[in-house]
């Protein structure tokens, strides 16, 4: 019985670590930026909103780590680089609204994400066929892009000072730190899926500059990932009997 468990745990862990599938770790990785995205806003106003923020970015985290599992060459660098980002997240949400410490754990969060972006787009573009771990890994790309603009941003606003204006009235130099990389995470998605409602405008040089490159590379990600997707079935259904 005691074997038959272990041997049910093996197996497991095989599905998360099979270096040909790896559904479960993009799968899981999805879910949780979905959540980090998603599940905050319910929060808003209430003293647990910053740690809900900070338990789904640090669960993102983690996941991320665990996706390039398997392959000691990101493996290393990766866990380099998720020990700062970790513990800049929470030693932002300690520091009572520290400048320094917001602008730290933004740089450390851009570092780690465009790591695992990096490995992710490379297990993509290397992908033999269209399976669900391409697809999963694909959208994976899509939305750690997003959070790592909303870092850009934030840290623009923060460095140059009222980079961006809201045209609803909201007062964006008021407001907390954990606050501003909401509507950053929102302004984020939002510019590179270029649908921009234009509630939040970029007034600084540098802001406009990168909200216009986020917006070509949200566009020109799209494109490739579609080509390289539809070329991919293509070429099966021509080698299939």
């Amino acid at each position: 019985m005691l074997f038959s468990k272990y041997l049910g745990l093996n197996v497991f862990l095989e599905i998360g670590t099979s270096k040909g599938t790896h559904e479960f770790k993009f799968g899981l990785l999805l879910a949780c930026l979905f959540g980090a995205i998603l599940i905050p806003p319910y929060f808003e106003g209430q003293a647990l909103f910053d740690v809900v923020w900070k338990v789904g970015f640090s669960l993102v985290l983690l996941a991320a780590m665990y996706s390039v599992t398997g392959r000691h060459t990101y493996l290393i660098p990766s866990a380099f680089l998720l020990v700062p980002t970790f513990s800049t997240v929470w030693l932002d949400h300690f520091s009572a609204n520290n400048h320094m410490a917001f602008y730290l754990d933004n740089l450390t969060s851009i570092a780690f994400l465009g790591f695992i972006c990096f490995h992710l787009f490379r297990h993509i573009l290397n992908a033999k066929t269209v399976t669900t771990n391409v697809i999963y890994a694909s959208m994976c790309v899509y939305l750690m892009l997003g959070l790592i603009w909303a870092g850009i941003y934030a840290n623009i606003h923060l460095f140059y000072g009222a980079a961006f204006v809201s045209t609803s009235g909201l007062d964006m130099d008021g407001v907390a730190s954990y606050k501003v990389m909401g509507f950053f995470t929102y302004y984020s998605m939002i510019t590179m899926s270029t649908l921009g409602y234009g509630d939040i405008v970029p007034v600084n040089k540098v802001a406009q500059a990168w909200a216009s490159v986020q917006a070509m590379v949200g566009q020109f990600y799209i494109a490739v990932i579609m080509a390289r997707l539809v070329s991919l079935h293509a070429r099966d259904g021509a080698s299939a009997p």
